[in-house]
């Protein structure tokens, strides 16, 4: 290269002499080469022959003074101060709003406000003094105090680390021991370690910790299932409930001033206790209100009553009757009625005449009703003494009871008790139908029906030898069927549907009288005539001419329409070709496409949609890689720009576009399309631009 040589402009290289040429540059000879580094600031520009070096403009501050219209930041080394202003022992002249200087007179600061010199103030016009300082920040030596709460934020506050102190500090002085690793106050007499209250903490009885002992922080928990025995006195303001598996011991009851004899009663408010009444009175209803209460036996005319443990025997002292007196015990004797007032069920011995007499009452009066005589209970008969014997039992004392033992109605007589039977209904027992659950067996002919409000569950074979059953979700309104046959409900009643043809499923069909209709489960009837009934959908393929109908509803009428003309099927042996553009115009071939409308933001095309979409944007657009691609597929994407136009594309990285071109047109109404091919593997794209 020791022969390239810098040649003036008005030489040519026909006439190039080296006594005319230039041989050195600042003594330099030989190649030169120009470097600039831009970013220290020069550029050097070469323009007809001359070389231009130059300063980036605003890249450095002027010595001589300039405005930096941007941010400067000192972030000065270890040991450098960074910026340093301008000091002297008094003002300087008129300045500029903003500048400053350090007066070494009064070591302060000195900023200009657009009219003269002033301290950089704390408040007011008054500079960073001590007085100042002192109500605003805290001294380090500790000479003043704060006048409010101070908050660390989200720092930290790190106290003095010490060994244990023995000289006495000042009320509320805190700092960490380090021989102890805690932190010491200082109360107003001595040190003491905050927190050295509790020290740990251990379970006891029915506890449970979640680090046995606590000496830090942890959980504290109560046993619920542990069996407590409480001891002293408590306190309950709210109920205690007890849990169906829980029992309460009864004998563990302890109420405030009881005595024996006393009860528990609930008086509609509250739990009250309720003493124990007089010897010998018993408890009672009270006759005007619910409440209970103790009432004594009074003994009437003709009764005496005696008391034994756990006994009140009333006895009859043969007392004076309306006419006469007698000597039974738990019947009343005399020729007259008793002259007290009866209640329902009291009997009455008619001494007169033998007879024997209940007070009755069948619902409009009550009266006295003879119960049994051999002559109706009105002449005397010489030697009759009443009832001597029932059932094969004697004794003046008999009673009666009810049960229901047996498997049919009887009497059982026992010492001196009649029990009359009458047994629960029940398979093998005759008896009293109840309102609990219970079996009846043997056959029942109900005459008028039977009327279930929770519904009837049937064992073995239901007959209906008369009529069909009736009720709304019951009867079917058929009484003959064939084999086959469907019932589809129709609100409150049933249609009857036939069996179909063989193969045939039910579809729905709302012109059908049931809604539900047969129709082929192949996907195209193949018959010479159009199949009968029809529904919506259904194919049918012409096997004599070749043609392929669908069944179908234009609004007024249903028939069958042609899907395409069809070339006429060839004779047996021979073939028919059909050429793409015949079957495109003959059938109408056409692929719908499908729309997202306006939008933006992430798009993901689902193949499934077809394989021809489109899109307007109205901003930016992220295209993620389609769905459900079938290797082989193609899918075709019309990208428009809206009115407003500029609305970029981010397609993913599995989309790769030939030539790497993947920047969308941006002019407004502006459309694109991009053709996707799917191999299987990659996703191979190529955007077409501008169609116009």
């Amino acid at each position: 290269m020791s022969d390239f040589y810098i040649v003036p402009p008005r030489l040519i290289v026909g006439s190039l002499q080296r006594s005319n040429v230039v041989t050195s540059l600042n003594t330099l000879r030989g190649d030169l080469s120009f470097k600039v580094n831009p970013e220290t600031g020069l550029t050097l520009n070469i323009n007809s022959g001359v070389f231009s070096f130059s300063i980036t403009p605003d890249f450095y501050i002027k010595k001589s003074g300039d405005i930096v219209p941007s941010n400067i930041i000192f972030q000065p080394d270890a040991g450098k101060y960074g910026l340093a202003v301008g000091s002297r022992p008094t003002d300087p002249g008129t300045g500029v709003s903003g500048a400053l200087y350090f007066n070494t007179t009064y070591s302060v600061l000195k900023v200009y406000d657009g009219s003269g010199w002033n301290e950089i103030a704390s408040t007011g016009t008054s500079g960073i003094t001590q007085s100042s300082a002192d109500t605003r920040y805290l001294r380090l030596d500790g000479g003043n105090v704060p006048t409010a709460a101070i908050s660390m934020g989200s720092q930290f506050l790190r106290f003095a680390n010490l060994t244990t102190r023995s000289a006495a500090g000042t009320a509320g002085q805190v700092y960490y021991n380090t021989d102890t690793n805690k932190l010491d106050l200082y109360n107003g007499s001595s040190w003491v370690a905050v927190g050295s209250g509790i020290t740990s903490i251990s379970a006891g009885t029915g506890i449970s910790l979640s680090a046995n002992p606590i000496t830090t922080y942890g959980t504290v928990s109560v046993n619920q299932a542990y069996n407590f025995n409480w001891t002293g006195s408590h306190t309950f303001s709210s109920p205690i409930t007890f849990s169906t598996t829980q029992t309460f011991d009864a004998s563990k009851l302890t109420i405030a001033y009881e005595v024996a004899g006393d009860l528990l009663k609930f008086d509609g408010t509250k739990w009250a206790r309720m003493p124990k009444g007089s010897p010998h009175q018993i408890l009672s209803v009270a006759c005007c209100s619910d409440d209970l209460e103790y009432v004594s036996l009074v003994a009437g005319s003709g009764i005496a009553i005696s008391f034994a443990p756990g006994q009140a025997i009333f006895t009859s002292t043969g007392g004076t009757g309306g006419g006469g007196s007698g000597t039974g015990n738990s019947v009343y004797i005399s020729t007259e009625p008793p002259s007290y007032t009866p209640i329902v069920g009291d009997l009455w011995w008619d001494s007169d005449s033998g007879g024997l007499n209940i007070y009755y009452s069948d619902g409009d009066s009550t009266q006295w009703v003879e119960v049994n005589s051999f002559i109706g209970g009105i002449d005397p008969i010489q030697n009759i003494y009443g009832i001597t014997s029932i059932n094969g039992l004697i004794g003046y004392t008999q009673h009666f009871n009810v049960g229901t033992s047996g498997v049919n109605f009887n009497i059982s007589s026992f010492g001196a008790t009649h029990t009359y039977n009458i047994p629960i209904a029940g398979s093998g027992k005759t008896g009293l139908i109840t309102g609990l659950p219970q079996i009846i067996a043997g056959t029942k002919t109900f005459s008028d029906g039977v009327v279930s409000s929770t519904g009837a569950t049937i064992y073995g074979t239901l007959y209906l030898p008369d009529n069909p059953l009736q009720a709304k979700y019951g009867g079917t309104g058929y009484s003959a069927f064939t084999k086959g046959d469907l019932l589809v409900g129709l609100g409150d009643t049933f249609f009857k549907l036939p069996i179909g043809n063989d193969s045939f499923v039910i579809k729905a069909n709302s012109n059908a009288p049931s809604g539900l209709g047969w129709t082929s489960l192949s996907s195209a009837i193949v018959s010479l005539s159009a199949p009968s009934p029809a529904y919506l959908g259904d194919l049918w393929w012409n096997s004599e001419d070749g043609s392929l109908y669908v069944y179908y509803k234009d609004g007024d009428s249903d028939q069958w329409v042609e899907v395409g003309n069809a070339p006429s099927q060839g004779a047996s042996g021979s073939s028919t070709i059909v050429s793409a553009s015949y079957f495109t115009a003959s059938y109408g071939y056409l692929e719908t496409v499908y729309d997202y409308g306006t939008t933006s933001g992430s798009v993901t095309p689902n193949w499934n949609n077809g394989s021809i979409q489109k899109i307007t944007l109205n901003g930016a657009l992220t295209l993620n890689v389609p769905t459900n691609m079938q290797s082989g597929a193609t899918l075709k994407l019309i990208i428009r720009q809206n009115a407003s136009g500029n609305h970029l594309m981010t397609p993913n990285g599995s989309l790769k576009f030939k030539g790497g071109n993947k920047t969308l047109s941006t002019s407004a109404n502006s459309i694109d399309m991009i053709k996707i091919y799917y191999d299987g593997t990659t996703y191979l794209c190529d955007l077409d631009l501008a169609y116009s």
